[in-house]
């Protein structure tokens, strides 16, 4: 044992009611907030009702409509009908249906869900995504029926890797070719099971959007998670989202790290995700000339407003390519009025772009499918085969800047070849 812990091992002593726990623990914690999306039904619904208990602690639990928002089958509005039901006979008041809905990750940052020192559970596999704000946020499947019914789960405590950030990004690279670039370095030889904590001056300047790119992207390296240590501007975001109140946690000096690594951001250039695997990374250069016949803006890792901000810039008084489709789906409610506010959807718009309502949409396979051999570049989560429709269509990542000026020219395309309009 050693007196300097962690973040993530504060926040699991704490959830545990414990002292202190070191990586390798097994323990028995309880979430402070359990969330779970429209297509967690199937798998959570029928198994807890099969107990015949009520859900302990309903405050604690959120249920979004995010994957089929507004439902587009008669399949998906039967499961919204059968959530609607549940959440009325359970108490649960933290049901963001249609008009309030938006990607879980989102939507728990945004609302105050995320807190600093606390630990939040998701059945959707990004539950990386709330590591932004100094919440310990961890995928869960099945098991999380535990967490309904018990009110309690078994957690190992994982190892947790440092990885500093450092220096500024050049002209045309946002954090999105940061975290593709850095988790493609850490893979998932180093990354499976562990805790990614993210430090450095670069990492302490970052935005909490910036931030929640990041560690979404820890996922890719199977990391059960991906945390940054809050700064007083994070607190003082999730206060302004919240009156229920946190504890602040840090990672202490002499913490045990299993890994350090140490990464400049200003070497890193545009890249993108190679199909078949988000971590097979190139840069833009590698891919460029490539065809494309779709582009997407959207996800939990790609429809942030500073998302939207970037792909406008490019975009504003140009317009796509023709022969391209080119879809835009804001992450949550909030984001999409920030930025009709702003005139992004109509810059958007003005440009051939089609602005959905927030939803995962074209990310997981919904609005946006893709046909036979089709090209899609895309800042969505996931480019396995078949992700988006066929078989035989290519899926690249990249950032919202790559995207919309590939959408611009037909083909990949590096944006800091345009003349104007590129962000940095």
């Amino acid at each position: 044992m050693t007196d300097s812990k962690t973040i993530t091992e504060k926040i699991l002593a704490r959830a545990a009611g414990r002292a202190e726990v070191s990586a390798g623990d097994y323990i028995t914690a309880r979430a402070d907030t359990v969330v779970i999306c429209d297509l967690g039904w199937p798998s959570i619904g029928p198994l807890f009702e099969s107990l015949d208990t009520p859900v302990v602690d309903p405050e604690r639990l959120v249920i979004t409509f995010d994957h089929t928002a507004p439902a587009e089958t008669e399949y998906a509005a039967e499961l919204h009908r059968t959530w609607r039901e549940f959440c009325r006979r359970q108490g649960i008041a933290r049901i963001h249906d249609i008009g309030d809905q938006g990607i879980s990750h989102v939507l728990s940052v945004q609302k105050g869900y995320a807190r600093p020192g606390t630990l939040l559970i998701n059945v959707d596999t990004h539950a990386n995504t709330c590591g932004a704000v100094g919440c310990l946020s961890m995928a869960m499947g099945t098991d999380i029926v535990s967490d309904l019914a018990a009110g309690w789960n078994w957690y190992s405590v994982p190892q947790s890797i440092r990885i500093e950030l450092v220096g500024q990004m050049g002209p045309g690279v946002t954090m999105r070719d940061v975290a593709q670039h850095v988790m493609s370095d850490i893979g998932q030889d180093l990354g499976s099971g562990k805790a990614l904590e993210f430090v450095g001056d670069f990492v302490d300047r970052a935005s909490i959007p910036a931030l929640m790119t990041l560690c979404n992207w820890s996922r890719k390296t199977e990391a059960v998670a991906g945390i940054v240590n809050p700064s007083a501007r994070t607190v003082e975001y999730v206060r302004s989202r919240t009156d229920i109140p946190f504890e602040i946690l840090r990672s202490d000096p002499g913490a045990q790290y299993v890994a350090h690594r140490t990464y400049d951001v200003g070497a890193v250039e545009p890249v993108v995700a190679a199909p078949g695997d988000p971590l097979d990374t190139r840069a833009v250069s590698e891919v460029a000339g490539t065809r494309i016949h779709q582009a997407f803006l959207g996800s939990c890792a790609g429809g942030s407003i500073e998302d939207f901000r970037a792909a406008a810039s490019v975009l504003r008084g140009r317009h796509v390519a023709p022969g391209v489709r080119m879809i835009a789906s804001p992450g949550s409610q909030e984001t999409w009025r920030v930025a009709e506010e702003e005139g992004l959807l109509r810059d958007l718009s003005a440009a051939g772009v089609l602005v959905t309502g927030s939803t995962c949409g074209a990310c997981y396979g919904g609005a946006g499918v893709l046909t036979g051999d089709e090209v899609c570049i895309s800042t969505s989560t996931e480019n396995f085969q078949g992700r988006m429709g066929s078989m035989s269509a290519s899926i690249f990542l990249g950032s919202a800047l790559t995207v919309a000026a590939s959408a611009l020219a037909g083909e990949i395309t590096d944006a800091r070849l345009l003349a104007t309009g590129v962000a940095s």
